[in-house]
């Protein structure tokens, strides 16, 4: 396996290849991402520094059936992604649907909830955690308050689990 990386001002993108049997690169999969926010200041070097340790993204994703406003979020379609980057730059895809709909909010706690049993089933201690819900990611980090009920079990959940790992 071949990964190819690139870091622009404001996107990256990488590329996992491979070789076939007469020695030619076929592409497996392809990932660009634009950067936004405080991730536009970062410099070139720092968009592609190799990490010692797993890096994981997570993201969820819930819509209503009808692209309207449910009342209750039970009705909407939600599933999540993940995406472990191997020490040796390797990547590994996992994707899932959600059998009961959730809130965007409930839906991102679901993903790194999995995300994190997923890293603990394989062993996984040394992980970089990138996410693009802030609310998640300052919750978790004790900096805003969790003022939803309905996400208190997630938070704690993730919590517990997060406990598991020495270096995050």
């Amino acid at each position: 396996m071949i990964m190819y990386t690139a870091a622009m001002d404001t996107s990256l993108g990488a590329l996992l290849a491979q070789h076939n049997d007469q020695r030619k690169e076929n592409a497996l999969y392809y990932l660009s991402r634009t950067l936004v926010g405080a991730e536009l200041r970062y410099m070139t070097m720092e968009k592609t520094k190799i990490k010692k340790g797993w890096d994981m993204h997570f993201d969820g994703a819930s819509r209503s059936p009808d692209s309207k406003k449910q009342n209750d979020p039970k009705n909407n379609q939600s599933s999540i992604g993940i995406v472990f980057v191997r020490p040796e730059g390797g990547i590994i895809l996992h994707s899932f649907s959600l059998m009961e709909g959730c809130s965007n909010n409930e839906v991102e706690y679901e993903a790194i909830i999995t995300e994190l049993k997923l890293s603990l089933e394989v062993s996984i201690d040394d992980l970089t955690i990138y996410g693009d819900s802030e609310l998640l990611i300052k919750q978790l980090k004790g900096e805003y308050q969790i003022r939803k009920p309905n996400l208190l079990p997630y938070y704690e959940r993730a919590n517990y689990i997060l406990a598991n790992f020495p270096k995050l």
